[in-house]
Formats: C-alpha cells, structure tokens, sequence
C-alpha cells in the first residue's frame, strides 16, 4: 500500500470546510504480540514474537454553529442520526463544546467512511 498524506489538503462536509477546526490524534502505537512456544528439543518455553499490528486514531472535532439554530449540536446531530450517520456531542467532552461534534474516522474501513460522509452531505445540504 503506497503512503497517502493528507497535508494540505481539506475536509469539507456539505460544502463547509470543517479542516481548521480541532483535529485530535488521540494513539499511536504499534503493540507487540508474542508467543509462548516449546521446542521440541527443549524443556523450557521460549517467547516467540509475532507480527506487529500498527493503530493510530484520528478524531475531529467541528462546529455546528453554521447548521444549528442554538446553543448545542443537538438538532445538527439528531437529523444526522435519523439519516443513519452517528457522531459524538461534543459536551460529553466538556460544555464549552455544546455546539461541536465529534468524528471519529480511523475505525472504520475507507468504503464506509465515504458512504457516510455522502450521506452526511446529502443530510445537511
């Protein structure tokens, strides 16, 4: 797989940039995996490792203010959730974030995070 950078480039959710809002990258490790094995010609065990398997977990953070009437994403979440998309409150990261939501998109595999962004811009244009 070649290696992709998203440097310079921008985020846009039905046509509003939501790139230079608050961008968390919340782990990054890369856990290790062993094995304890007997050799045949041996009495004690020996630590076998395995394969290493990298994560890293993305999170963005955007202001509904543009798209909700109030003081809290709630109505922006709400029909987002009725068309199928779930996000996060931002209050549940604390209340001076009552108006943000919360994206997490590493988790998912590329084809569904692209469908759910479409339907995220068909919902909110």
């Amino acid at each position: 797989m070649a290696k992709v950078s998203g440097l310079g480039d921008n985020f846009y959710i039905a046509g509003v940039d939501i790139s230079g809002d608050v961008n968390s990258l919340s782990q990054i490790s890369c856990p290790g995996a062993v094995q304890d094995a007997t050799d045949i010609t041996q009495s004690a065990t020996a630590r076998l490792e395995l394969l290493n398997d990298g994560a890293l977990d993305f999170n963005v953070f955007f202001d509904t203010g543009p798209r909700s009437q109030g003081a809290t994403a709630l109505p922006v979440l709400e029909k987002l959730a009725a068309g199928g998309v779930l996000l996060a409150p931002g209050d549940a990261f604390g209340r001076s974030y009552a108006r943000w939501a919360r994206l997490c998109y590493t988790a998912l595999p590329r084809e569904r995070l692209d469908a759910g962004l479409r339907r995220m811009e068909e919902i909110l244009t």
